[in-house]
């Protein structure tokens, strides 16, 4: 369950769940609502391929991996904070699939980034890394890097002490990387890179040159083409009573 936003007769929830096949038919979801004494089981790691949320006051150690001589990382507040700093995941490697956080740079000086891929077996990872990171220096305010080099740029700075949801979309080498607004309602920059003869498959990773801290990252799959959501317009046939009738009888 991500968000349960307004007030009733006009609330909305944004909830995610994961189906283990998608029939070319499809098939029908149904949720159910309005029991104050249902326990919630919400789990974004029960549901996406990775997920942090950064409860807590320590990294997890069974998903991250604080590599040492790299800078200053905490969690407080539930949120990663990083001080020229950065993480890698353990074990999990990205292949093809969707990224999304949302993350807050401090000062003008600052950039936020993610590490799409990094080869696990490099000597060290920037040598191979596929990057997208915002920050609000010229040359530099949304880009996408292969290794050190900047591959594109959209020059739209972000403005620092705000939260920023941003996506990154992986197919094979194929790159995009789109920053939103931190509900994920409207885009401002968008990137695409191909990064022929690149990696394939990496670890994940959250670093910052400078200071930026992250609410919370999650990876789902990609599916070509996206599933479309069909809503309901009538009674589910499982929400309709099925009353016996009787003719000719006294009951």
């Amino acid at each position: 369950l991500e968000t349960v936003i307004g007030t009733t007769p006009a609330r909305l929830a944004v909830v995610w769940v994961k189906i283990p096949h998608l029939p070319p038919a499809g098939l029908t979801l149904y949720l159910y609502y309005g029991n104050a004494k249902a326990s919630s089981i919400s789990s974004g790691k029960a549901v996406f391929d990775f997920f942090d949320q950064f409860d807590g006051s320590a990294l997890d150690a069974n998903a991250w991996e604080h590599r040492a001589g790299q800078g200053s990382v905490r969690v407080a507040d539930s949120r990663l904070h990083l001080t020229a700093g950065s993480v890698l995941t353990k074990t999990f490697q990205l292949g093809d699939g969707i990224v999304e956080y949302v993350a807050t740079t401090d000062t003008a000086q600052d950039d936020a980034r993610l590490i799409i891929r990094s080869d696990p077996k490099a000597a060290h990872p920037d040598e191979t890394n596929q990057v997208a990171y915002a920050s609000a220096n010229g040359g530099a305010e949304h880009v996408l890097a292969a290794g050190s080099i900047v591959q594109a740029n959209d020059p739209k700075p972000i403005t620092p002490q705000t939260p920023y949801g941003y996506q990154v979309v992986v197919l094979d080498t194929q790159l995009m990387f789109q920053r939103y607004d931190e509900e994920f309602a409207t885009t401002q920059a968008t990137i695409m890179f191909d990064d022929v003869g690149g990696l394939t498959r990496g670890l994940l990773g959250l670093h910052s040159e400078g200071s930026a801290s992250y609410d919370w990252i999650r990876v789902r799959q990609l599916a070509i083409p996206p599933p479309e959501v069909a809503e309901a317009t009538a009674p589910a046939p499982e929400e309709t009573a099925n009353l016996p009738v009787f003719t000719n009888t006294k009951v």
